[in-house]
This record gives structure tokens, C-alpha cells and sequence, in this order.
């Protein structure tokens, strides 16, 4: 990892803030602004102190925010307006929909002052949240585990940042000393780096891969696990540069060495498919198991495909109709094309044309190009459907469009000659 040293060291042993609090309502929403002073450790410089004190400064507005949003959570529910959402959820979507603006700040070399505001709109957060928890849409699931990736992130360095500050306070040497330095500007470091992450993240949505890339590639050099995912992602699929397996192979291994549930599921995926790597069915099942345990959608649904298959693992179609329900749940759109191939062929479940094209017209409608070539081969057979030819037809020319060579290859049968 390369990283820049040179913060200057202050000599102090405690670190404490203070806080005050203000809450100004409005037509627009709610604004929350806090006054909050850092006063450096040992460990700190004025970079560090300055990173500190905004992370702080932001989480404290986000709790206040959250707090809030629970608030009205709880009068909705006794209207039976809403339902219940889980805290990291309504924190994690609120720090992604919300931004810090810094009104004032100063240090005088012993103390950082920051005055921050965030203009909250409740009725933003709770529509994301409930679109979050009732939409069929891959995109929207996408974006949730980027913002719990991006508060997962944020949360290891606070602990490890306290964690530094003790063994400083019980070290006894130099050398001892010298070390929890290196390893504090680290870690300081990685938490501004989330900070750009987010920025790119915004950048990548809004299609501006050129602006997310130098983003996600700074803060991949200071060791965030998911800005090196999201870099991994752009050269596994040519997003700004060129497609290339090898690096997104080294950026998700690096990655998931770091913890990052999305970097495994994406690191199983490359050795699915041999891309950048030697195959390897067991380590792929192995990877897709631990991301699935973090509730990644697609590792939910790659794990399926391989219980399917019966790759890496003994064949068992309940087992991959499970998996394909619970990544359904959250909206991958292969696990709508998968689940739907189970009805088709009746494995697992009872065989059921009918539901088969429910599905595959979900995925289809989001755009998945295998499930506008199984939708098209339901309108060729008219299974579940009254044939339709040159449905089938368009469906398969999209499909093909799209990337699917079973598409392509479907156009070339004789009912379309």
C-alpha cells in the first residue's frame, strides 16, 4: 500500500471533544448543524484532527437524523403507513443521501474546531427507504450494499483508530511508538479515503465513470477495501478503461483479504468463469458462501447456480431454489431469470409455465438478456403464453443485442427463416 507520510506528531495523551447541538426546521426539511471541537491525541496532527473531527462531527448529525427518521418510522407505523426498517439501514441510506457542508472550522494546534450542517429531507430518506424494501430492482439493491460497504468501512476505522489511541497509551518504546504511529496515519487516512469513495460512487451512477475512476483509484492507494472493489468492477467491465481480467482479479483479492463481502462475491465469480485466473469451482462455492453470509444478492444467487449445476458442491435443486428466493428477494435480476429456469424445467418446485414467464418478464423488464432469451423461448413454444413468433424473434434479437449468445444463436433457428 502506498501512502505518504509526514504527520507531524503532537505530544498529548487524551483526546476529548465538545459539542453543541442546534435544529432549525423548514419548508424543505429539517436542518441539523453542530459545533464540535477535537482536541488531538498523542498520535495527531492537524490532517488527522481535521479527518477525525469531520467523521465525528458527521456521525453525531447522522444519529440525530436517524433518531428523527425513527421517530416518524414509528407515527407511520401506527397509521399503518410503514413498516419496520433495521438502524443500519436507515443509517447507511441516510449517509448516502445526505451531505456534510462545513460552515466553519479552526485549529490552533492543540484543539480542531468544526461547525457542520446537513439539510435533511425526512421524506427523501423514508421514500428511499421504502423503495429499498419493497422494489424488484437490481440497481436499487446495488446502491443499498455500496452505502452499507461505504458505513461498514467508516466503522472498522473509528474501532481501530480507539484501538490505536489505547496501545499507545501502553507503549513503552520508541520502536513500540513509532509503529501505532505508522499504523494510526493509516488508518486516519482510510477514513478520509471513504469520503471519495462516496463522491465516486455518486460519479458512477450518473454514468461519469471518468470522474468516478481517479476517486476510487486514490482511495484503492490509501486501502479502502471497497473503492479497490469498485475499481476491480471497472476493469471487469470496461468501464473508462480497458477490460482487464488480471487487474480486477488482483483489486477483488485484495480486497476481499480486507474484508469486503462484494470483493468476495466478485473474486468468486472470476473463478467461476476462469476469467483472469484458473478455474476453480471449490474456491468459487467457498467465496459465494462467504458473501452470502454478508447478504450479497448476487453471491446468493451465484451459489444457487452452482448447487444447480452441482459445481464445487453435490447437486441439490432445493438448495439452489432457496438461494434463488432469497437473491430474488433483493432483486437480482439472474436469480429472477434463474428461479424461473427452475419452474420451467420443474427442479426443486413443481413445474409452472405460468410462473416461469412471471419471472422471466421481471428480468427481462430490468433489462437481463437472459431473461429476455427465456421469455422468448416461452413465446416460441407458448409455454405459459400464447405463441407468439415474432415476439419470440424480438426477444431474442434484444437478448442478443444485450449479449446473450443464446439469443444470437436462437435467431438462427428455422421458424424465423
Amino acid at each position: 500500500m502506498k501512502i505518504k507520510r509526514g504527520f507531524a506528531m503532537l505530544f498529548r495523551v487524551f483526546a476529548f471533544t465538545i459539542i453543541n447541538f442546534m435544529l432549525l426546521g423548514s419548508a424543505f426539511g429539517t436542518t441539523y448543524i453542530r459545533d464540535y471541537t477535537y482536541t488531538a491525541s498523542e498520535a495527531d496532527s492537524k490532517i488527522s484532527s481535521r479527518v477525525i473531527a469531520l467523521d465525528q462531527v458527521k456521525t453525531i448529525l447522522l444519529q440525530e437524523i436517524g433518531t428523527h427518521i425513527r421517530q416518524t418510522i414509528t407515527i407511520k407505523q401506527s397509521s399503518n403507513v410503514s413498516g419496520t426498517y433495521a438502524s443500519d439501514d436507515i443509517e447507511a441510506i441516510t449517509a448516502g443521501l445526505t451531505k456534510v457542508e462545513i460552515l466553519e472550522e479552526k485549529w490552533n494546534g492543540i484543539t480542531y474546531y468544526l461547525k457542520a450542517k446537513i439539510d435533511a429531507d425526512t421524506d427523501k430518506v423514508l421514500n428511499a427507504l421504502d423503495e429499498f424494501k419493497k422494489s424488484n430492482d437490481e440497481a436499487v439493491n446495488q446502491q443499498m450494499e455500496n452505502f452499507r460497504a461505504n458505513q461498514k468501512e467508516l466503522k472498522k476505522a473509528r474501532e481501530e483508530i480507539d484501538r490505536l489511541k489505547y496501545k499507545l497509551s501502553t507503549a513503552t518504546t520508541e520502536k513500540q511508538k513509532h509503529q501505532v504511529y505508522t499504523d494510526y496515519q493509516d488508518t486516519v487516512e482510510s477514513m478520509s479515503a471513504s469520503e471519495m469513495v462516496d463522491k465516486g460512487y455518486d460519479y458512477a451512477e450518473a454514468g461519469r465513470h471518468d470522474k468516478a475512476f481517479p476517486l476510487y483509484k486514490k482511495a484503492a492507494d490509501l486501502g479502502n477495501a471497497l473503492a479497490l472493489n469498485n475499481l476491480g468492477d471497472m476493469y471487469l467491465k470496461a468501464y473508462f478503461v480497458k477490460k482487464d481480467y488480471y487487474k480486477a482479479v488482483r483489486l477483488f483479492r485484495e480486497a476481499a483479504d480486507k474484508g469486503s463481502a462484494l470483493a468476495q462475491s466478485n473474486l468468486g465469480f472470476m473463478y467461476l468463469k476462469g476469467y483472469g485466473i484458473d478455474q476453480n469451482y471449490n474456491e468459487a462455492v467457498r467465496l459465494f458462501r462467504q458473501a452470502s453470509a454478508e447478504n450479497i444478492a448476487l453471491a446468493d444467487s451465484n451459489l444457487g447456480y452452482m448447487y444447480l449445476q452441482g459445481y464445487g458442491v453435490n447437486k441439490d435443486y432445493d438448495e439452489a431454489v432457496r438461494l434463488f428466493r432469497k437473491a430474488e428477494s433483493k432483486g437480482n435480476t439472474l436469480a429472477l431469470t434463474n428461479l424461473g429456469f427452475m419452474y420451467l424445467m420443474g427442479n426443486g418446485v413443481n413445474k409452472n409455465y405460468t410462473e416461469a414467464v412471471r419471472l422471466f418478464k421481471l428480468a427481462a423488464n430490468q433489462g437481463h438478456a437472459l431473461g429476455k432469451s427465456n421469455l422468448g423461448y416461452m413465446y416460441l413454444n407458448g409455454f405459459g403464453v400464447t405463441e407468439n413468433i415474432a415476439k419470440a424473434k424480438s426477444l431474442f434479437q434484444e437478448a442478443c443485442d444485450g449479449g446473450n449468445q443464446l439469443g444470437c444463436s436462437n435467431l438462427k433457428i428455422d421458424a424465423f427463416k
